[in-house]
């Protein structure tokens, strides 16, 4: 398969620890669901052995954490900590941006 198991099964920590944020009262509700849906339409592309749209919303994701941070929403040490994981997924589905795109023949 073109997306690693290993890279699934991090997407699905990410998942989970945003849960404990948000269960811990660190992460509020509006933002625990922006966050998860970034992670499951990166799910859906895995799914679909689509890594480079995966790594697209993982960006997003990591971009909006950054944002958050900026803002004061979010503690730098938690952010940093989900941006770690998105980052480690990323580097698992790989740096090649034409496995999305079917060649023409």
């Amino acid at each position: 398969p073109l997306v690693p198991v290993f890279a699934r099964a991090q997407l699905a920590r990410l998942g989970e620890e945003i849960g404990r944020l948000v269960a811990r009262g660190i992460v509020d509700a509006k933002l625990s669901k922006k966050l998860q849906k970034k992670l499951d339409h990166a799910a859906e592309a895995m799914d679909r052995e689509k890594p480079g749209t995966a790594r697209g919303q993982l960006r997003a994701f990591i971009h909006m954490v950054e944002s958050e941070i900026r803002k004061g929403a979010l503690a730098r040490s938690v952010g940093d900590t989900l941006i770690a994981v998105a980052s480690k997924v990323i580097e698992q589905l790989g740096i090649d941006n034409t496995d999305d795109h079917e060649e023409d023949s």
